[in-house]
């Protein structure tokens, strides 16, 4: 498991394993728009996790066909936390 806080925007770099299903915990605190997008290693646009007003907490699970580095987009402003599950 791990945990990434921040605040505002920010691209994380993360590894997957290839599997059915990853999962991820997200808590945020602000209240303006909060996008979170899963994209490949070459930026390529793999899924959109969460495009909603906040705040709010959710847990989403997200196809992973093939293990290596993901980028996970987040574009916002305020406090949040992510948790792959």
């Amino acid at each position: 498991r791990m945990i990434y806080s921040n605040r505002d925007s920010k691209e994380l770099i993360i590894d997957l394993m290839e599997e059915h299903r990853a999962k991820f915990a997200v808590i945020y605190s602000g209240d303006s728009n909060f996008e979170m997008t899963l994209k490949t290693n070459n930026r390529i646009e793999h899924q959109v996790i969460r495009d909603q007003q906040g705040p709010f907490e959710f847990i989403q699970e997200v196809d992973v066909p093939y293990t290596g580095p993901y980028l996970v987009d987040v574009y916002t402003q305020g406090e949040w936390s992510i948790e792959q599950r």
